[in-house]
């Protein structure tokens, strides 16, 4: 994760961007939030263009990373920003429903006695997130949810073991 609205130089944008290993996922949070507009010379710290040449101009890294911009409001982001070549794949996810946390915690957390109640306690909040399921999941059994985590893991890593790539990804996880 580079935390955009944290940095104070584009220097510190380009430490962190060069930091990304072969392979990696990394996140750009909120990124709505980082520039207000392309004529705002400055936001966190960090320039317009040094975001831009960090993501995909010279000064970004050819390792095979994968980008994941998040925003709640893509209204508000530059064309520049937002373009095909530099954004290959835009997804939305809806409000967490009642149904989908409920088959979510079933399938996946099946050992966390629990489980539905922490459904209701999440759907009651002003606008529930799935991001809020599981950090009550964690707050509420934090073992159980590790150990769950680790057994999903493993069992997709013998379920897969003839692909090369899924090799490659299971070898990433253990480091």
């Amino acid at each position: 994760m580079v935390p955009l609205a944290d940095l104070q130089a584009d220097e510190e944008l380009f430490d962190a961007f060069s930091a990304i290993g072969e392979g990696a996922i990394t996140l750009l949070e909120d990124v709505d939030c980082a520039f207000a507009a392309r004529q705002s010379n400055e936001a966190g710290g960090i320039t317009f263009s040094s975001l831009l040449n960090c993501i995909d101009g010279v000064l970004a890294p050819q390792n095979g990373r994968v980008l994941v911009m998040s925003t709640n409001h893509p209204e508000r982001l530059d064309p520049a920003l937002i373009r095909p070549g530099r954004v290959d794949v835009r997804l939305e996810v809806p409000p967490l429903t009642r149904e989908a946390a409920s088959d979510y915690v079933d399938r996946v957390f099946p050992e966390i006695t629990n489980r539905h109640a922490i459904v209701n306690d999440v759907m009651r909040e002003a606008h529930p997130t799935a991001a809020i399921l599981v950090n009550r999941l964690m707050r509420f059994q934090p073992d159980l949810l590790h150990a769950a985590a680790a057994s999903r893991v493993e069992g997709l890593s013998s379920s897969s073991r003839s692909h090369r790539g899924s090799r490659r990804a299971r070898q990433r996880l253990a480091r």
